[in-house]
């Protein structure tokens, strides 16, 4: 059984197996506490960092220690988050949960 995901506004539909749905959906659940009060406590953005990279090795099953980096060196400064994927490191856009930063 597959249910259908878009990605972003105006993404693509992507269809994902019903048992990985289900996990990502436990897994976001789990996470759904930990977030707001983090959010009310008001962590900076090394904090959000250290919940993301707990949520990208949980949830999506990333090795934290060999697949996610903090503070990448890239053309003479820094990344907050690089995840590698296929041999190649993407860098999502990481802030502050309270979007002060």
């Amino acid at each position: 059984m597959m249910t259908s995901c878009r990605l972003g506004e105006g993404g693509k539909t992507l269809a994902i197996p019903a048992k990985v749905a289900a996990r990502l959906g436990a897994g976001l659940k789990r996470f759904q506490g930990i977030l707001t009060t983090a959010k009310s406590r008001d962590v900076n953005e090394s904090d959000t960092v250290i919940i993301i990279m707990d949520m990208l090795s949980e949830i999506f099953g990333y090795d934290k220690y060999s697949e996610v980096t903090s503070e990448h060196a890239i053309r003479g400064t820094f990344c907050d988050l690089a995840i590698k994927i296929d041999g190649a490191l993407t860098m999502p856009r990481t802030r502050a949960l309270s979007g002060s930063s």
